[in-house]
């Protein structure tokens, strides 16, 4: 019940927000309804039904104010004059979301005091108290290492034009700006599963992609590819499965048809704010006695996830690791195929990433992908038991990628729980063998 409550109350905000395709999703039906929603758009990704960025506003505060965060007690302001924060303590029966609720409610009233002190007149600014104008300038980013208690008028206004310079990216990065009243929004922005997109790469580093179609229940009823020169087709979902129809005109006009499967793995990894797998296409074709059969003709690797929870890779330090799984395919110029399933494993360390992939699971190589700034190689371990036909030149030294790499990572503020990519390689050897391998996992 409560999951539920706090899932839906997100849609709702959603709803208010008209972010995206979270505008069209109508929040009147009952909890049954939900849950069959639900439950039906697992069976295609396991990402959550929505997601709001509630959390990352109150971490970037009490980070800035360097306050405590914790599930017990909440930030006050511990007067109206905008006295220094203090901590109060709720009562113990109170639920999770009723205090996540109330440190929203003060993480908004910091940015607030932000925004209002960056919009004030030089007599309005004379008013404002030297602690609110230190929670202000550091929440606005400020480090400046300023004595506040006997701050100098000069020391006020260089705070203060500080506030003015940065307070408009801070707000961007959390709020909604209404262009025609110039007001922000003061409620978290919320996306659900139709504004997430699932990239497929291609060797040539264009880049298409996958998007989910909901009804207005939020119900996946299809995809839309929509490829990197702009052109998108669509797939029919068929009833609760992960199997999609298509149908489109060839180029002498006759009605050409077939089915795609979309088969993630996030969930099994742990994942909910990003996703991975693989998309693939056959055709139905008929011969002239009627026998039916169906063509191969796309097998693609595939992730993303809420661009709401992605985290830039500038913004991580430290050190983690992570474990998931790696799927795809090798394939060589002849067209011969392993497909490939197997643990993957991850560590990111200030900036260098070192992903392992065990494919000698299915006889082929152990796999090493190290990404250091621009640099990007890869390595096979020496496996005795991979066909002649699908070996590669080079085994026991790093060579550069040939193709493509992404890798993304997913959290709540700027600590990395998930990540998921994908990597296509293909090798320079005479068995023209490239790799096309999607990954996730989390910590």
């Amino acid at each position: 019940m409560r999951i539920f409550s706090v899932i839906l109350c997100l849609v709702m905000l959603a709803g208010c927000n008209g972010t995206g395709d979270a505008s069209k999703i109508d929040t009147s039906y009952t909890k049954q309804e939900y849950e069959n929603v639900r439950k039906s758009n697992q069976v295609v990704t396991g990402l959550d039904q929505s997601v709001s960025n509630q959390i990352d506003a109150i971490i970037y505060v009490y980070n800035a104010l360097g306050l405590e965060l914790n599930t017990t007690t909440v930030a006050v302001n511990t007067g109206t004059g905008g006295e220094r924060v203090g901590h109060s303590n709720v009562q113990s029966d109170r639920t999770p979301e009723y205090i996540r609720g109330k440190q929203y409610q003060f993480a908004v009233a910091e940015f607030q005091n932000m925004y209002n002190i960056r919009t004030m007149s030089n007599d309005e600014f004379e008013a404002v108290t030297n602690d609110a104008l230190m929670r202000a300038y550091l929440v606005a980013g400020g480090t400046g290492d300023y004595t506040w208690d006997t701050i100098t008028p000069e020391q006020r206004q260089e705070v203060w034009t500080f506030i003015k310079s940065n307070a408009t990216d801070v707000l961007g990065r959390f709020f909604v700006l209404n262009g025609a009243t110039n007001e922000y929004n003061w409620t978290p922005r919320v996306q659900t599963l139709g504004n997430v997109q699932l990239n497929m790469p291609n060797a040539d580093t264009t880049n298409d992609r996958l998007i989910f179609i909901l009804n207005d229940k939020g119900k996946i009823t299809g995809i839309e590819k929509i490829l990197h020169t702009g052109d998108g087709q669509s797939f029919e979902r068929l009833a609760d499965t992960n199997r999609f129809s298509w149908s489109q005109t060839d180029g002498e006009n006759n009605t050409v048809t077939g089915y795609a499967t979309l088969q993630t793995y996030g969930a099994k990894n742990g994942l909910k704010y990003a996703d991975f797998g693989v998309f693939s296409v056959n055709q139905k074709n008929v011969a002239e006695d009627g026998t039916v059969s169906l063509q191969d003709v796309e097998n693609r690797v595939l992730a993303g996830g809420f661009s709401e929870k992605q985290i830039q890779r500038a913004n991580i330090t430290g050190e983690y690791n992570f474990t998931g799984q790696a799927v795809g395919n090798a394939i060589n110029a002849n067209g011969d195929k392993i497909t490939l399933n197997a643990d993957a494993n991850m560590n990111f360390n200030n900036g260098v990433e070192t992903l392992g992939l065990e494919f000698s699971d299915n006889n082929w190589y152990d796999v090493e992908i190290v990404r250091n700034g621009s640099a990007q190689t890869i390595q096979f371990t020496d496996n005795p038991n991979v066909a002649e036909n699908m070996q590669v030149a080079t085994v026991g030294s790093a060579t550069d990628i040939n193709g493509v790499l992404n890798i993304n990572y997913y959290g709540d503020g700027n600590v990395p729980n998930e990540f998921v990519g994908t990597v296509i390689h293909t090798d320079a050897g005479t068995n023209g063998v490239q790799m096309d391998v999607g990954f996730g996992g989390a910590k």
